[in-house]
């Protein structure tokens, strides 16, 4: 991954190389570690993802998970033989002793759709793995597919019916991927690939479910590729239900913003109709009256009421929904004080997460950022962020805690310093708090000033520009998302704080409510770090 020397300070976006932090607190030497036990037994190992003979492998999705007994704490490079074309390998530090799993990536493309036996060799000892390789076209091959939606018996599919999946495809071009019909409906997409490589698909359902049941679809991806997934179909719920929520932010004296509302779901007609759903003004907020059209006996129609007005007080209030048919159902409308939002977990730190974002300085590759372990520097323990390259190697780290709502990033005061020709004590760390958990827009916070040489402190100044985005990324759309901007300050013999006018933009960073970061725009780059994956635990 390439950074500009004037990216350094782009500390919020995660992209900060900081080679001298990585030394004082990362180890530097071999680690120790056995692939067996004291019996001669390995220690267990899972291998994941779909293995296609001519298919390139991509090490997101197809990887091994290996067990190891780490003695020694160190740095660590892996790698079983290249056979049938394709091999696995990675490097990293181990950060604890005992058993360990290790995740590392496939490589290559297998050429042969045979059983494959790979070796992983230590010292004078072997562990050996089989991976099943399938042909091409055979079609039999399980998508790690997500399927949306709820399938009812004679429902027909709506919006909210999708399947999303990944494929890599290996040429640019316009692709129509479509399933076989199976019990009266069916899922299909056109997709334009502008850039080979790992493709996110959104099927879109049509048609309806003639019975209950499961039902196993084949999709083909219109490269001679295919794989299958299941759908359940379920009876028709009985009439009546409450489902859905009053979504967006509400703020006593604020106009609600464009895009809030009541999403409704999950209330079942007992007969095909026109219905017409209506709710009751509350505490200076309207809801607009939406119609849904049931096409058959049970059907669950979503719809929204969006929401206009200016909250009047905060507090809890009740609002009644009419759903039409002589049923309601009451929803729970929350508006907080002024100058307050409703907090999420705009940070998680929870251990083994992770995210895989497209690189900036090459839309064509990926980084993967995973937490991975912890330390503990001075007083204060951090969860340590590892980024790893497309190939598995190790080529950053990043530290960050989180207390009181707020997340905060350990950094080398002499990267904060470069720029300015301010020199701090080797190993020093300042902290920044680069998001918190409840913000408004408009609010700004800084660091805490840290004094270097030339009689100058420095700090950073982060201002939350705005506090309830919906963006969409690489097709997924995520709402009540945070904009942040930081910059970095200086103050000269206490002659007053002042923006740093060389390379003192710490870029923007977006982040979503229990997620984490999903766009980043980084200074001196003209991409965008954008999120593709992520799991949080």
């Amino acid at each position: 991954m390439t950074r500009s020397l004037w990216a350094l300070p782009a500390l919020l976006l995660l992209l900060l190389t900081s080679c001298r932090r990585e030394e004082s607190l990362e180890l530097g030497s071999p680690a120790r570690y056995d692939l067996q036990d004291i019996f001669g037994d390995c220690l267990g190992d899972s291998v994941v993802g779909n293995y296609v003979a001519g298919r390139a492998l991509n090490g997101d999705s197809s990887y091994i998970v290996l067990k190891v007994n780490v003695r020694t704490l160190g740095n660590y490079s892996i790698n079983s033989d290249i056979q049938n074309g394709f091999s696995f390998a990675g490097t990293g530090t181990f950060s604890d002793t005992g058993l360990v799993s290790l995740r590392i990536p496939a490589r290559g493309t297998p050429q042969q759709a045979v059983p494959t036996t790979l070796r992983f060799t230590r010292d004078s000892a072997f562990c050996e793995v089989i991976v099943n390789v399938t042909a091409t076209a055979q079609g039999g091959g399980t998508c790690n597919a997500q399927v949306a939606g709820n399938y009812y018996k004679d429902t027909a599919l709506l919006g909210g019916n999708n399947v999303t999946l990944t494929h890599n495809y290996s040429a640019a071009g316009t692709y129509n991927v479509t399933t076989d019909t199976i019990n009266g409906y069916f899922f299909s997409k056109s997709v334009v690939v502008t850039t080979p490589g790992a493709t996110t698909i959104v099927l879109n359902g049509s048609g309806t479910p003639a019975a209950t049941g499961t039902h196993n679809f084949t999709v083909r991806f219109g490269d001679s590729t295919s794989c299958g997934f299941p759908v359940t179909v379920g009876a028709p719920p009985p009439a009546g239900g409450c489902g859905g929520s009053i979504t967006g932010t509400y703020t006593a004296g604020t106009p609600v913003p464009a895009g809030n509302g009541i999403q409704v779901s999950g209330h079942a007609y007992a007969q095909p109709g026109s219905y017409t759903i209506s709710a009751a003004p509350v505490n200076g907020v309207s809801f607009a009256s939406t119609n849904v059209n049931v096409t058959a006996a049970g059907g669950t129609p979503t719809a929204t009421l969006a929401a206009t007005g200016t909250p009047t007080a905060a507090g809890t209030f009740t609002v009644p929904v009419n759903f039409g048919d002589g049923s309601t159902c009451t929803y729970t409308l929350t508006v907080v004080t002024g100058g307050t939002t409703p907090s999420g977990d705009y940070f998680p730190l929870g251990a083994n997460s992770y995210w895989t974002y497209t690189d900036p300085s090459d839309p064509t590759d990926t980084v993967k950022h995973i937490n991975e372990a912890s330390t503990t520097v001075g007083t204060q323990t951090y969860r340590v962020f590892r980024e790893y390259n497309s190939l598995g190697n190790v080529t950053d780290s990043f530290l960050f805690r989180k207390e009181a709502g707020t997340t905060y990033q350990a950094v080398a005061l002499e990267d904060l310093g470069l720029t300015m020709g301010v020199t701090f004590p080797a190993g020093a760390l300042a902290e920044l708090p680069v998001v918190k958990d409840a913000l408004t827009t408009g609010a700004s916070w800084t660091s805490a000033a840290y004094s270097g040489s030339n009689s100058t402190q420095i700090r950073a100044v982060f201002n939350c520009v705005n506090n309830n985005v919906t963006l969409t990324v690489n097709g997924r759309t995520y709402t009540n998302v945070y904009q942040v901007t930081g910059a970095l300050q200086f103050n000269i013999m206490n002659t007053g704080w002042q923006n740093n006018p060389f390379g003192g933009d710490l870029g923007t960073a977006w982040f979503a409510p229990g997620v984490g970061i999903i766009q980043q725009q980084v200074p001196g780059l003209s991409g965008m770090l954008m999120l593709r994956y992520y799991q949080i635990f």
